[in-house]
């Protein structure tokens, strides 16, 4: 099946090339995102959005991915403002116009290690909930809000906590990717209710698809960017008097590296479009697939990158090892390629 994008997306991708190219180095990202309308992609126009999907958030993404920009655009772009759509009353999706303008932030949180265990939602005697438990939050910087998802009286529930809230019990700590996470351990901290129902994990499960399918496009534009690089090297690096491109054995490791490019490009469309409601396929299955695929790929992509550069492909000043640990931190936040790839042979059936 041959797939076009739209006279709008193409727009929506050349602009978004030219404005990386143009940007500088030293440039804070966010208020370039907002100023774009890129965190408003995927809201709806009430909200200050575009209404558009998460085919247009994967554009940006795959764009972000080859400038090497490392930013929590596919929480505030699609997964915040889905699971608050979905959930929230009026006047809390009324938060998602500061998403859309790029003034506030909204983070996830997972179930934590600690030895409090799951997290647990009760009411106080004010009739306000509590929440209780060990939590961790991939991408905490500047963060106004974070969702958390807890039990609560038989059921399940996912509630906002105010990162103000949570001083004094925030560990914050760095990345291996440069990016900022934190945990923190509730004991009684205020949260606002969203939603409880049986439905609530149904929803917070698609909205981890579409987070994951647009660190998929992500993840393909930094392989693009690797592709090309080492492409570029192997013509200039000059050893024995011949540049290095003309050995076919590196060729053909290459043309390797473009075709799991390309792969990991057709998986992840393929899953943008399902979960946009464009195509004939199990969202939740091909969201899955995508990540099983592209998270493998990507890690030898650029480990690949790395050996055929040589010596210089270990230097900070080159830039892949930081990709490399871009990868890596990735795979984490998707929950991992090998999760995903039982979960994709789980729904196979």
């Amino acid at each position: 099946m041959k797939v076009s994008f739209t006279e709008d997306q193409n727009l929506l991708r050349d602009s978004v090339v030219q404005v990386f190219r143009r940007a500088d180095p030293n440039q804070q990202a966010w208020p370039m995102f907002a100023e774009m309308g890129w965190l408003g992609l995927a809201l709806d126009v009430d909200l200050g959005g575009s209404g558009q999907g998460v085919l247009e958030a994967c554009i940006v993404a795959e764009q972000m991915g080859q400038a090497g920009v490392v930013a929590p655009f596919a929480t505030n772009a699609v997964a915040a403002p889905f699971v608050l759509e979905q959930l929230g009353d009026e006047q809390q999706r009324q938060i998602l116009e500061h998403v859309a303008d790029g003034s506030l932030r909204i983070a996830f949180a997972r179930p934590g290690a600690g030895p409090v265990g799951e997290v647990r939602a009760e009411r106080s005697a004010a009739g306000s909930f509590l929440l209780t438990g060990d939590i961790s939050i991939p991408e905490v910087p500047e963060a106004g809000y974070v969702v958390v998802q807890a039990f609560t009286q038989g059921s399940v529930g996912v509630f906002l906590v105010r990162m103000d809230d949570l001083q004094g019990v925030l560990t914050q700590f760095d990345g291996i990717d440069g990016s900022t996470e934190a945990t923190a351990r509730l004991e009684g901290v205020p949260a606002e209710l969203l939603s409880a129902s049986p439905d609530v994990s149904s929803v917070m499960e698609k909205a981890a698809d579409r987070f994951n399918t647009v660190i998929c496009a992500e993840l393909v534009g930094l392989m693009d960017d690797m592709v090309d690089r080492t492409r570029n090297y192997l013509k200039t690096r000059v050893q024995f008097g011949q540049p290095l491109a003309t050995r076919q054995v590196l060729r053909h490791r290459v043309v390797d590296m473009a075709v799991a490019v390309e792969e990991c490009r057709a998986l992840t469309l393929r899953a943008a479009l399902a979960l946009d409601g464009l195509a004939d396929f199990d969202a939740a299955r091909a969201a899955s697939g995508a990540v099983a695929k592209v998270c493998a790929a990507a890690r030898w992509v650029v480990e690949d990158a790395i050996q055929l550069h040589g010596a210089m492909g270990f230097t900070e000043e080159l830039g892949i090892g930081a990709r490399l640990k871009r990868v890596i931190a990735a795979n984490s936040l998707t929950g991992g390629h090998l999760v995903h790839l039982k979960r994709h042979a789980a729904l196979a059936g």
